[in-house]
């Protein structure tokens, strides 16, 4: 009885141990897989919220260089038989002043025009139609360039918006000072595109136009290459755009003149304007003093002893000196009546720009609109037309 009584004791003595061995490696596993599984678990993504302030170095605090471009090969003995270039001299009595308005209403591009952005960083000379072979020169002056060349100007309206219009452009007052000077028979042609540029991404690109189209087939004797104003305001750093636009403008010039061999060729540089806030704050934004001087120092270098240098029929031009002989800032558009304003279209506004105008000159009849002191005035324009006649001659 007593044996029994003990086997039965080791039973259950045994059966307790082995239940808690059981119980022990339970929880060891247990404990074994919530480990894995921590260590598993995804990592949950942050999200974070768009900062107005940008990270990094943006790239429109680049300092800009002024050395000549990989691509404009400089040479330091210009060639014998190209005509000798103007040195481009900064001025350093010009500044850009502008008068700030109160408001800043919708944002119209200053030179708005029919076509699609198709404008490329590099040029792009490819046409959609047969270019015509090299031709003898013709007795005709082509003015090539976008609105300053078109005749457009831009006015703020106070409070209101923008308007675009449409002037005489450049070529009717060359045609003007020609006459003065008793020369007959050449006639001048504007090839001005506005809303256009030869280098800027942002823009349609000339390349792309009828006025370029047309250019190629007139073949007249003197070409006369104004600034492009788009240009100077890519939405890229000057010290990247300036050299961009010079290698745009070798591309237009060498092709002018293989079309046309004995053609004269002018390239005139930027000129220091007075740029109202308004242009400032949009279209506008680069046409800076700097940045003026950072362009035309790049066009002086290939004028000088680089690409421009070595083509023959190339003169260029300080267009700054045609405006020395004013004392203020009337060479550009400033302020305008509704009269005057009136007298100066040759084109209508577009309706909307019409009713806005309609609405504040009838609440205001003896109010003036602000130019954008971009743009060239009628004085300019002449100013301008006697210096392209002086340096044809």
């Amino acid at each position: 009885m007593k044996y029994g009584m003990l086997r039965w004791t080791h039973r259950v003595i045994l059966a307790i141990l082995i239940s808690l061995i059981l119980l022990v490696f339970g929880e060891l596993n247990w404990a074994t897989q919530r480990y894995n599984q921590t260590q598993n678990m995804p990592t949950v993504a942050v999200l974070m919220l768009p900062s107005d302030t940008p990270t990094g170095t943006p790239t429109d605090t680049v300092t800009p260089t002024l050395t000549p471009t990989a691509t404009d090969t400089a040479t330091a003995t210009p060639s014998a038989t190209a005509t000798p270039p103007l040195t481009f001299t900064p001025s350093a009595t010009r500044t850009a002043t502008s008068t700030p308005t109160a408001t800043v209403p919708p944002v119209v591009t200053a030179t708005s025009g029919p076509g699609e952005n198709t404008a490329t960083p590099e040029p792009d000379l490819s046409t959609d139609f047969t270019p015509p072979p090299p031709a003898l020169a013709n007795p005709c002056i082509s003015l090539v360039g976008d609105s300053v060349t078109h005749g457009g100007v831009t006015y703020e309206i106070p409070a209101t918006g923008y308007i675009v219009g449409l002037t005489d452009p450049l070529s009717v007052y060359v045609e003007r000072a020609l006459r003065q000077r008793g020369i007959t028979g050449i006639k001048v042609n504007d090839r001005g595109a506005s809303h256009t540029g030869i280098s800027s991404p942002n823009h349609p690109s000339y390349f792309k136009t009828s006025a370029y189209r047309a250019l190629l087939f007139d073949h007249c004797q003197t070409i006369m290459i104004m600034p492009w104003l788009n240009d100077i305001s890519p939405g890229l750093p000057a010290s990247v755009a300036a050299p961009q636009h010079v290698r745009a403008l070798i591309g237009l010039v060498r092709q002018l003149a293989a079309g046309t061999p004995q053609a004269r060729i002018v390239v005139l540089n930027y000129f220091h304007g007075a740029v109202a806030s308004f242009a400032a704050q949009t279209w506008a934004s680069g046409f800076t003093p700097e940045n003026v001087d950072l362009y035309n120092h790049e066009i002086g270098l290939s004028c000088t002893m680089g690409s421009l240098s070595q083509i023959p029929q190339v003169a260029c031009a300080n267009i700054d000196e045609a405006f020395e002989g004013f004392a203020d800032n009337s060479y550009v558009i400033t302020w305008i009546s509704h009269q005057g304003l009136t007298d100066a279209l040759v084109a209508p506004l577009n309706p909307i720009q019409q009713a806005w105008l309609d609405q504040y000159f009838a609440v205001h009849p003896d109010g003036l609109l602000q130019g954008d002191g971009v743009h060239l005035s009628v004085e300019g324009k002449s100013a301008l037309a006697d210096f392209l006649v002086s340096v044809m001659q």
